[in-house]
């Protein structure tokens, strides 16, 4: 179970609302996988958004890459 993200003091379902978006696009499975995974690894590792944003921007950049996280950001 993922944690849900924290903005301020409020926490959202985004990763559950992202899902229902990534379901509702015309992407094939491997593709709709590979986003969900991505948004919740970065949830895992970043589940604190605001404290997130706060981080040096090369810093997200990486963390971007690496969970292949770009999408979710977008979406975001």
């Amino acid at each position: 179970m993922t944690a849900l993200p924290v903005v301020g003091e409020e926490r959202f379902d985004l990763v559950g609302d992202y899902e229902r978006f990534v379901n509702s696009i015309e992407l094939n499975s491997a593709q709709r996988s590979q986003r969900k995974l991505a948004a919740h690894r970065f949830i895992e590792r970043h589940g604190d958004l605001h404290s997130w944003m706060t981080r040096p921007t090369s810093t997200r950049l990486l963390d971007l890459h690496r969970l292949k996280a770009w999408p979710w950001l977008t979406w975001l």
